[in-house]
């Protein structure tokens, strides 16, 4: 009789169980407390010896299967008569504008392969370019259904623009495609652009008559394309970039190494004549002109105001223009301004924020349409996310208990920018800096919030803690949240309690005997881990059965530590260049027990365990197999594998959670992505 030949892959687990032990001896340093989970389980903690479960090792290849992902980065714009399209993450969102002043959200793309970096309309075809993945042609004849038809093969476009004929985009060179079939645009010519500049790439277009202005971070390159199969180039103009805008013979030219906005004339095209300065922005960002009023979006006109600001611009005789009025914006970071009617649309960090021109030299900023933009920071509980967005002014609740179609469910304001977020099966507390946002003073220095449903069953902050030292960093350990400051003057770790969510309070703490540089915290049962740099360099560790009590044990010399994660008798550190194992069976006297190179790049934004993997979020999301904990082994990462479409998640990964039910959660750029790790 036959008998089937049971795969070696399995075989090779069923073999590593049996030699492993069920539970590891018992350590011969400090007695360690259970882990946060351990504790709510057993109801008590302190003192409990561990029993950990063997650890089944990771079977190769691994990879991440991405399964949901909502909000992210707004970075593109385009307005017709009838519709707004604005890039949110790797998606085309399509806007409604029936209604004047409220925008309403009709449709959808599907996940495009990578962040939305420019938008261009031509007919019934938006044109939108990704970062690091070929522009897409989309079919906008539905707007409730906007739907891809293909990629355009060779266009890695950063900025777009379109003519009757053409489309122009590009981002190292510049392409000319032909749009006789605009489903399917043809190049028919490109300029090797990449040959003016040492690094970065084009960052705007803007074409007049025959002449596209391309912007470089070093400068302005002027090509003819006049004969489209063969852009030449006329001018290269260095310093300034153009252009925020281009209207009736006349640039509008933004120079970020002076704070000033040059107008150019363009009786020749290809010779601009500079015939004006406007000293109303120093940092500007995009402009429209309209009835002869230039509306210039400035990132504000010193270094106290961090936020935006709107110049109206009078520009009737565009030789001597002059300011007329100024709006602070709610705003940080902007990406692009288009004008529909008497409506300005801004897309930036806070979202979609619209602004009341009717009275062209009294400017009204409208009620902002909220959206979940570019994600700094998140924390999870179950199946709640909590995201703070990249100004750090609004808290996201996000539910995820379908992993395929993640929505936000709540959203609440931030009294400042968030350093860190946790949760709890209670609250979501988030620790922060507030500081003057669009010109307006707020009380300076930190606070650590809680959020939570109130009595009536809203979201709302429950209880605010202030008058201290911005955190850099928190960590939880049952009703006790550890705060992680740094201040030229002083650098400390605040002990809060937070057994009442409306009322934090600080009840002890603890200065920097030695005055280093803190970077992180990281807890798990008895134990806290510090890191540190500058003047002292390493780990911190310290013994907190008594939770109010912290008592000093061992340090380890450590170069740059970033980021850190303990379990058990072991912690994982992660500095800029690579990942260290430390033994901490014995507190008093750590060990390095091995280390790998990083791979993925830096570890200097979040690190979390789950099981044997340890997953880092960075420049990409890196995924290490920690079968064997001395050796810690990359499995994934932007050199081993892709996520969208062959890329690493489009844009920076800035923060990573892991859910109930094995789902991993990741933030930045392109929103919040929704994954699962697919084992063999």
């Amino acid at each position: 009789m036959h008998v089937p030949r049971m795969p070696f892959a399995y075989a090779l687990i069923l073999w590593l169980l049996f030699l492993l032990p069920s539970a590891p001896a018992a350590s011969s340093g400090a007695q360690r407390a259970p882990g946060l989970r351990a504790m709510a389980a057993s109801g008590s903690a302190v003192g409990q010896r561990r029993v950990f479960l063997p650890v089944v090792p990771v079977i190769h290849p691994f990879r991440l299967d991405l399964i949901g992902q909502t909000g992210g980065a707004m970075n593109a714009l385009a307005v017709t008569d009838r519709f707004l399209y604005a890039g949110i993450g790797p998606r085309l969102a399509i806007f409604s504008l029936a209604s004047a002043g409220k925008p309403l959200l009709v449709g959808l793309s599907e996940v495009l392969p990578g962040v939305v970096q420019a938008v261009a309309v031509h007919g019934a075809y938006a044109y939108v370019g990704l970062a690091n993945a070929w522009a897409q042609v989309v079919d906008i004849r539905q707007p409730s259904r906007p739907r891809v038809l293909a990629a355009i093969p060779g266009l890695n476009a950063a900025r777009l623009a379109v003519t009757s004929r053409y489309l122009i985009g590009g981002d190292r060179d510049l392409i000319v495609l032909d749009l006789a079939r605009p489903d399917a645009p043809r190049e028919v010519g490109r300029y090797l652009a990449w040959a003016h500049f040492d690094e970065g790439g084009l960052t705007d277009l803007h074409v007049f008559g025959a002449m596209v202005y391309a912007e470089t971070p070093w400068g302005t390159l002027i090509i003819d394309i006049s004969v489209p199969t063969v852009p030449q180039l006329e001018r290269y103009v260095p310093d300034w970039r153009c252009c925020l805008a281009v209207d009736q013979g006349y640039a509008y030219v933004r120079n970020f190494a002076r704070p000033a906005v040059a107008v150019w004339r363009l009786d020749d095209p290809a010779a601009p004549l500079e015939v004006a300065r406007i000293d109303a922005c120093r940092y500007p960002a995009d402009a429209v002109v309209d009835r002869r009023r230039l509306y210039l979006v400035c990132l504000g006109n010193d270094w106290e105001q961090l936020g935006a600001q709107l110049s109206v611009i009078d520009i009737s005789d565009p030789v001597r223009p002059f300011l007329r009025s100024a709006l602070p914006l709610n705003e940080f970071g902007i990406a692009m301004a288009s004008l529909s009617g008497r409506i300005l649309h801004i897309v930036g960090d806070r979202g979609l924020t619209l602004v009341d021109l009717r009275q062209a030299d009294k400017p009204r900023e409208l009620r902002p349409v909220d959206t979940l933009t570019d994600i700094t920071r998140l924390a999870a509980v179950g199946r709640q996310v909590f995201a703070a967005d990249n100004t750090g002014r609004r808290l996201w609740k996000i539910d995820v208990t379908d992993p395929a179609r993640p929505f936000v469910d709540d959203v609440a304001a931030l009294p400042g920018p968030a350093s860190r977020v946790l949760a709890s099966d209670t609250a979501a507390y988030v620790a922060g800096e507030v500081q003057r946002v669009g010109g307006r003073s707020v009380t300076p220095g930190g606070y650590l919030s809680a959020f939570g449903l109130s009595r009536s069953g809203m979201f709302t902050e429950l209880g605010r803690l202030t008058g201290i030292l911005p955190p850099q960093d928190i960590a939880l350990m049952g009703d006790v949240i550890y705060a992680l400051s740094n201040d030229y003057e002083a650098r400390e770790i605040r002990i809060i309690d937070v057994s009442r969510a409306e009322e934090p309070r600080p009840v002890s703490g603890f200065a920097n005997d030695d005055q280093s540089y803190y970077t992180t915290l990281a807890i798990d049962g008895g134990t806290l881990i510090v890191s540190s740099r500058r003047d002292w360099m390493g780990l911190k560790i310290f013994d907190i059965n008594d939770p109010l009590h912290p008592v000093a044990r061992g340090r380890l010399p450590i170069q740059n530590p970033r980021n850190a994660v303990v379990r058990g008798d072991t912690a994982y550190v992660g500095t800029r260049e690579r990942v260290i194992a430390v033994d901490l069976s014995d507190l008093d006297h750590p060990r390095i027990l091995g280390e790998q190179a990083a791979g993925a790049g830096e570890t200097d934004s979040r690190m979390v365990l789950d099981g044997p993997l340890l997953y880092r979020a960075s420049s990409c999301l890196a995924v290490d197999d920690l079968s064997d904990p001395a050796r810690p082994v990359q499995i994934y990462g932007q050199y081993l594998s892709g996520m969208l479409y062959g890329q690493c998640l489009s844009g920076r990964v800035r923060d990573v959670a892991v859910l109930d039910g094995d789902v991993l959660v990741a933030a930045g750029d392109a929103g919040l992505i929704v994954l699962r790790p697919a084992r063999p």
